[in-house]
């Protein structure tokens, strides 16, 4: 037993923490050509989806093994987890509504995420005996409509408002953006949904900031770096402590989520203006996060099904490492569905060519 706990510790405590910093390089690049590069948010998606996959299934722990120790501050870490995603996406689609605008928006949203959570969503069905419920549980499970990805959800009616505010006021997108996701906040919190539907949403805007004023806000992070870095620093600080001290009070966990989650981005610009962080390992994961998002929870319940009796540690480690062994499977495949598209399109191309 006490080898099993050293290692759920080795992974989240020395292997997670290296891994991040594996390959980093001090940036050279010139600060306002280039940053924040795509593998910079990429790289804080893919430390936000391996903090979730371990917050996850500490809380797992929690609830089922009652797990005690220095391992459940990891509890924490899937709402910050949650906060950098949001933070990458408003900083992500503001890039590409300036650089490409609006056109056919919705539609490469919606086909980048649906698709790939459907395909999940059925094989996740099937092994999980969905459909001994009825064929109708079985779809609306498939579709997302029953146990849905709560996250899934939420993003792509962002996505949606993100369209509608774009539509109605280009210039003044980000005060539309704010007034829309207050709303949808208060809609949520209205039908009785849990904090993390509406307590984190918000983190969205401040990527949408650093996207439309990248420029200046940048040159002011430059100029006051080390007393902002500080401030942040003792901020995150101070608000670790009110979250510890308050450790059975949850609206106070619930509220603090946003101030926390959006003080971690900052200091995530900060490090990376310094540092280029370059962990091929978080990258990867960084690409494929949602797949790794998706497939995480289903590998958690389907060892629960088959009910072998396994120590809370041994599921632990056993979850984790065949959820990523699923990630590289999945992505492996698609890349060869893919490279048979491209020469089937490529052999017609030829054989039009070859007519003519």
């Amino acid at each position: 037993m006490i080898y099993n706990i050293i290692f759920i510790y080795i992974i989240c405590f020395i292997i997670f923490p290296v891994t991040i910093f594996f390959k980093t390089k001090i940036r050279k690049k010139e600060l306002y050509n280039e940053f924040p590069e795509k593998n910079d948010t990429l790289f804080m998606r893919g430390v936000a989806a391996l903090s979730i996959v371990i917050a996850h299934y500490v809380l797992l722990g929690m609830e089922n093994y009652s797990i005690v120790g220095p391992i459940t501050i990891y509890k924490w870490a899937g709402g910050i987890g949650v906060c950098i995603f949001f933070f990458c996406s408003g900083y992500g689609l503001c890039q590409s509504s300036q650089n490409k605008g609006m056109k056919n928006f919705l539609w490469k949203r919606m086909k980048g995420i649906l698709p790939t959570y459907w395909i999940i969503r059925l094989i996740s069905a099937i092994l999980l005996l969905k459909y001994k419920e009825g064929f109708l549980f079985f779809l609306l499970y498939v579709l997302g409509i029953k146990e849905q990805a709560w996250f899934i959800t939420e993003i792509l009616i962002v996505y949606l408002l993100f369209f509608i505010s774009f539509k109605i006021s280009c210039r003044f997108q980000i005060t539309v953006m704010s007034v829309l996701l207050l709303i949808m906040s208060c809609v949520f919190w209205r039908m009785g949904l849990e904090a993390r539907w509406y307590n984190a949403n918000m983190v969205f805007i401040l990527g949408m900031v650093l996207s439309k004023y990248r420029s200046s806000v940048l040159s002011v992070l430059k100029k006051y770096y080390w007393l902002l870095l500080s401030f942040f620093l003792m901020g995150l600080l101070f608000l670790t402590i009110v979250f510890y001290k308050a450790n059975n009070i949850q609206i106070i966990h619930d509220i603090i989520k946003l101030p926390v989650g959006g003080i971690i981005c900052i200091l995530f610009i900060l490090v990376l203006m310094k540092l280029e962080l370059s962990s091929p390992f978080i990258l990867f994961f960084g690409k494929y996060s949602l797949e790794l998002y998706i497939i995480h929870i289903t590998v958690w319940q389907v060892a629960e099904n088959l009910k072998l009796n396994l120590t809370y540690q041994i599921r632990f480690i056993t979850c984790v490492c065949v959820s990523l062994i699923c990630v590289l499977i999945y992505s492996a495949v698609k890349k060869l569905l893919i490279g048979a598209h491209i020469r089937r399109i490529e052999d017609k191309n030829n054989n039009k060519d070859k007519l003519n």
